[in-house]
């Protein structure tokens, strides 16, 4: 499982390479300025091609006293398992400098203040050591291992008293279960105002609306598309489609538009990752299309 990262990690990519450089090379990987985890994990994995990789990669490696303090024996999980915790810890970005940087497992990992981080799990990690290169990899040293996240975007949804009003929503209409499931999954919740407006933005009725589970269910799928769409990776200046098979557009300034809905940008409070996806929020409802 995973050898698909060995060929991308091979991949020529000429203007990468420094002058004459080109096809495979027969010069031994450099030495890995590290704790003495990493060379025997890579090799265990099948990814020492890692440390030759002429793709662009930063790995957050874990100290070897985090991993013991973790009580993490790498040493103990199968090729498949240290493969997929490796992916966890790797991204696609040479020296990552966004506020949200998404890991080759699917997850995400939030700047935090003083050169910390918070994981998946909300859990924070340190950088204990400046950057070092092996090649184009980066090693960034953390004081912790990457945790992935647990809650699902139903039970994240529904602990949140700030969506109380979208929790109900969903119960009544049967769709919280289905963001239980394995998806991944992309949600853009309203607040408890937000769905408080929304009967009236349609014309109707308050109790006419959450009477009505057909038409709620309807206002509430134009919130869910498929896929895990962290905010710095949707298609900013196209569309997608969500559950109701509408589209939901989103501008090139950084806006979201669904039905005759007025363009509005993200809430505070985006990109909170789940184990099946990921959470946005909104200071509006977004409307099914006239």
């Amino acid at each position: 499982m995973l050898n698909w990262i060995q060929a991308l990690a091979l991949l020529p990519l000429p203007h990468l390479l420094p002058p004459g450089a080109g096809g495979a090379s027969s010069t031994p990987a450099p030495g890995l300025p590290h704790d003495g985890w990493l060379e025997p994990v890579l090799r265990s994995a099948q990814l020492q091609s890692l440390t030759r990789s002429r793709t662009p990669m930063t790995l957050f490696a874990p100290t070897d006293a985090a991993l013991q303090r973790a009580g993490l024996a790498l040493d103990a999980l199968c090729a498949e398992a240290l493969q997929l915790w490796l992916m966890r810890h790797l991204t696609l970005l040479d020296s990552p400098s966004a506020a949200v940087v998404s890991m080759l497992d699917g997850s995400l990992l939030r700047r935090d203040v003083g050169g910390r981080w918070r994981d998946a799990s909300g859990a924070l990690v340190r950088e204990v050591q400046p950057e070092v290169g092996l090649g184009h990899l980066r090693v960034r040293r953390i004081d912790g291992p990457l945790r992935p996240a647990t809650a699902s975007l139903w039970h994240q949804i529904a602990a949140d008293p700030a969506l109380a009003r979208f929790a109900e929503a969903l119960d009544r209409t049967g769709l919280g279960p289905m963001l239980g499931c394995a998806g991944p999954f992309t949600v853009f919740a309203p607040s408890n105002a937000a769905l408080d407006r929304a009967p009236a933005r349609l014309g109707l009725r308050r109790l006419a609306l959450w009477s009505d589970p057909a038409r709620l269910g309807g206002l509430l799928r134009q919130h869910v598309v498929p896929g895990r769409w962290c905010s710095a990776d949707l298609p900013w200046g196209g569309s997608l489609r969500n559950w109701a098979g509408a589209s939901l557009h989103l501008t090139p300034l950084g806006h979201l538009r669904a039905g005759g809905c007025i363009a509005q940008a993200l809430a505070d409070g985006i990109d909170q990752p789940c184990r099946n996806g990921v959470l946005h929020r909104l200071h509006d409802a977004l409307l099914p299309p006239d």
